[in-house]
């Protein structure tokens, strides 16, 4: 960084030889070069909105290491969705950007004369992809109900038994990850990850008036309830102005709705987490079994202890890591960044929990030559805002992983894909950034890598925190520093 003080000395200074030596070092590193861009980034960021927040700067020529520009390269900051390049990272590197999860459905005893005479079992193992976006359009009760149909096809018409889902690769209930917020699952960016799950463990609540005076209608588009409902919520007259509110318990099992709805208003639908997801999704399973004409004797639960092998039935093979981890990274997808952060713990140490998936990320930053002292992690997603990280250890996240391809094509690309579809397409900048980005109240971030004018590549990390204003002038701002790092 430049050194931009230095005073003479004072004849009330300490003793004349710890003085001079002091002063020594501090002239050498006031003579120091400065990283080529430093000035111009301190410029850009000197006025308005930037002037006022924190920011924190690394860049660097990826293969050759010169340091481009760095400002408060090695301060902490919060990284919001940033943190999603760490996830990603870990599950390309300790499970392999081809693998695919492979969930299986099981009977206990060995099916005759169209009954299993026992419990049919599945076999979990946290595959977050039974979701339209990674299934070619398929919904994840559209995954079981393929399943269901599979089982009538090879004569199974009765289980005498539960339905049993075999959750012991994880420790469930999955826990909350430490700073994240109540108000983080009131949205569909607030569902946690579970070692069994459909639909990126979301409930889609269906929300529809009723005449003036009766309750605002509350339903499910699933065959089971995910919630107890509590409903306070009533239809006002046509056209007048909502008040309602639906908000989800902290236990995770009850919506309350409250306010009211205008008459005319059209028919709505919120995503809302699911508290208990592998237990919805298991009842779910059973219903839709019964559906297709299989029926269930028992129930439908969840084990946290490992079942013993059975006979399989029907194998649900995943997406692939490569293909999670770009939905994770593109599309800035929290449930898939936290699912792929838990499934690099289950694959390092056999059981996933956040417990272990951090003992994987310290192996994880050790490797890439990172100091402990350098990040704090607490969630795979970024939404905690426990997570703390220096601009230089990202920047040795992004060198390190520089050469998997995959992890490189898992980024949004300025001008054309993901969250960088509208940001740097001007000034011949389309096409030539591959970066993660990131936004949480006051934090903005950036991080990738940028191909030059002269043609080499430079990693970057941009991360701003503390900032009281709309997140746009910041990300303005970023986008000129990411445009003079082109330059070069």
């Amino acid at each position: 960084m430049p050194f931009r003080f230095f005073r003479l000395l004072r004849s009330s200074d300490p003793a004349p030889s710890t003085t001079l030596a002091c002063a020594l070092f501090l002239l050498i590193a006031a003579l120091s070069p400065a990283a080529p861009l430093d000035r111009e980034v301190e410029q850009i960021i000197a006025g308005g909105a930037s002037g006022r927040a924190l920011w924190g700067v690394y860049a660097a020529d990826v293969k050759s290491g010169e340091v481009i520009a760095d400002l408060n390269e090695d301060k902490l900051f919060v990284p919001a969705s940033n943190r999603k390049l760490v996830a990603t990272a870990m599950a390309l590197k300790y499970i392999g950007a081809s693998k695919v999860l492979e969930t299986t459905v099981e009977a206990a005893t060995k099916p005759s004369g169209g009954r299993i005479a026992g419990d049919l079992v599945v076999r979990a193992v946290g595959d977050p992809s039974w979701t339209a976006s990674l299934q070619n359009g398929r919904t994840g009760a559209s995954v079981l109900r393929s399943v269901a149909r599979s089982l009538k096809e090879q004569g199974i018409t009765s289980i005498s038994g539960d339905v049993v889902v075999d959750a012991s690769r994880y420790r469930e209930p999955t826990p909350m990850p430490e700073g994240w917020e109540w108000s983080d699952f009131q949205t569909s960016d607030g569902a946690l990850p579970s070692v069994f799950g459909i639909d990126r463990n979301l409930a889609s609540v269906l929300i529809e008036p009723g005449s003036p005076g009766e309750a605002v209608k509350i339903a499910f588009d699933s065959r089971t309830e995910a919630f107890t409902i509590i409903n306070n919520a009533v239809t006002g007259r046509r056209d007048s102005a909502p008040t309602f509110q639906i908000a989800r318990g902290l236990d995770g099992t009850r919506l309350v709705a409250t306010g009211s709805l205008a008459s005319n208003t059209p028919v709505g639908r919120r995503a809302m987490p699911l508290g208990r997801p592998a237990e919805f999704a298991a009842r779910e399973f059973a219903a839709i079994l019964q559906a297709e004409g299989i029926s269930v004797s028992g129930e439908a639960r969840v084990t946290t202890s490992s079942v013993p092998k059975g006979d399989v039935l029907a194998t649900i093979r995943s997406a692939t890591i490569a293909e999670i981890a770009t939905r994770a990274n593109e599309d800035s997808d929290n449930f898939l960044a936290e699912s792929l952060y838990l499934l690099a713990g289950a694959e390092l140490y056999g059981r996933g929990s956040y417990t272990a998936s951090l003992e994987a990320e310290r192996r994880f930053w050790r490797d890439a030559g990172v100091e402990t002292t350098a990040w704090v992690g607490a969630d795979g997603s970024g939404l905690s805002r426990r997570n703390l990280v220096s601009p230089k250890a990202f920047a040795a996240l992004l060198t390190t992983m520089h050469d998997n391809e995959a992890f490189r094509e898992s980024l949004a690309v300025s001008g054309r894909s993901g969250t960088l579809h509208y940001r740097l397409s001007g000034n011949g900048m389309a096409g030539r950034v591959r970066a993660k980005t990131g936004t949480l109240t006051g934090v903005a971030a950036l991080s990738g890598y940028v191909t030059t004018n002269s043609g080499k590549t430079i990693v970057f990390s941009i991360l701003v925190n503390n900032f009281s204003s709309s997140p746009s002038p910041i990300r303005a701002d970023i986008d000129r520093i990411v445009e003079a790092l082109a330059r070069r």
